[in-house]
């Protein structure tokens, strides 16, 4: 399923996210801890206000967004 990921956008789409639906919950983004980029997908490691972190997976060719809340460990949940 695609997650909704709201993204500051200038020169090009989804150049950072700012807001997302995560389990029914609208979080916004405090700050973009790392950004990269693999063939598949452009991906942002993210923490949101209450601390939690999730990682953003925007894969382009499909146009959909992948959200994954992560551990202390950087494992998915």
């Amino acid at each position: 399923m695609s997650e909704v990921v709201t993204c500051y956008s200038g020169a090009r789409y989804a150049e950072r996210p700012v807001a997302f639906q995560y389990a029914g919950e609208r979080l916004q983004v405090s700050a973009v801890v790392r950004t990269w980029r693999e063939p598949a997908a452009l991906f942002f490691l993210v923490q949101t206000s209450d601390g939690r972190r999730f990682r953003l997976a925007y894969e382009e060719e499909a146009g959909r967004w992948c959200v994954d809340q992560l551990t202390d460990a950087g494992k998915s949940v």
